[in-house]
């Protein structure tokens, strides 16, 4: 929730936490304390939703936006601080501007970086390739059947309603596919398209497991009608590393109209 410029756990945000005390300290001391209670105020109020377990505290830096103007504000009164004090008077000036420069340079190191990787982690280019791979392989007649669900129903859990690689795949699964995307229709009310092939995808996300007896059912009834179908695995990392695995099912004859280019 500090990672202001940068940084993590076990420690990566020690130096804004220092800069963000020290700030308070100044507040404090120029008995500006109603400003400092104002700037500290979302805090409390966040900790508050958390207890209540309405929502999330401290664990990532997205979660905790809305402290941004106070950390930063407050980052900054005590860096300055901190300047005045180490510094000659003549020398605070050049030290501010070093200070901006290093920032400045920050923005435009991270920028860089979002150019050459325009993805925050392996998962989410993983999550994007598999439904490349899929959709470049599909017709423009084919349906798409979701074995999971996306509402909250008995034997069926919704894998993306949690964050990261689940949302990705979703999220890249509209984009990019032709046609509409059925998520966790009955298997006896599906029908075959009449000039297409029918693709099922079942989706294990490590947070939510997968019912898989329910699967397998699900699968045999569509076997049972359709015949056997085509299989490729997809694994998907997510943003610590476990694995999410997409498995995909081509129901109907393999060939088919050449598929359109993927909406990218």
């Amino acid at each position: 929730m500090l990672a202001y410029p940068n940084g993590g756990d076990n420690g990566g945000s020690v130096v804004t936490f220092f800069f963000f005390l020290v700030g308070c300290l100044v507040l404090w001391r120029r008995r500006q304390r109603d400003l400092l209670g104002l700037l500290l105020a979302p805090l409390l109020l966040g900790f508050v939703a958390a207890a209540l377990k309405r929502y999330p505290y401290g664990t990532t830096m997205r979660t905790m936006l809305y402290a941004a103007p106070a950390i930063c504000t407050l980052s900054g009164i005590g860096l300055l601080a901190v300047l005045k004090t180490c510094l000659p008077r003549r020398r605070v000036r050049a030290g501010v501007c070093v200070a901006a420069g290093f920032f400045l340079l920050f923005i435009v190191a991270g920028a860089v970086r979002d150019v050459r990787k325009p993805y925050k982690t392996p998962g989410d280019q993983q999550n994007r390739q598999a439904v490349l791979d899929l959709a470049g392989q599909a017709g423009p007649a084919d349906q798409w059947v979701v074995f999971n669900s996306i509402e909250s129903r008995p034997g069926q859990t919704n894998h993306f309603k949690v964050s990261g690689a689940g949302v990705s795949f979703r999220y890249y699964l509209t984009r990019m596919v032709n046609g509409p995307i059925l998520y966790g229709p009955p298997a006896e009310a599906l029908e075959p398209p009449p000039h297409g092939r029918t693709w099922l995808l079942v989706y294990n996300h490590y947070l939510r497991t997968l019912d898989e007896k329910k699967a397998a059912e699900y699968l045999e009834t569509l076997t049972g009608r359709w015949g056997s179908p085509s299989r490729r695995v997809y694994n998907l990392k997510s943003e610590k590393g476990e694995d999410n695995i997409v498995e995909a099912y081509l129901f109907g004859p393999q060939g088919g109209a050449p598929a359109p280019p993927p909406k990218r």
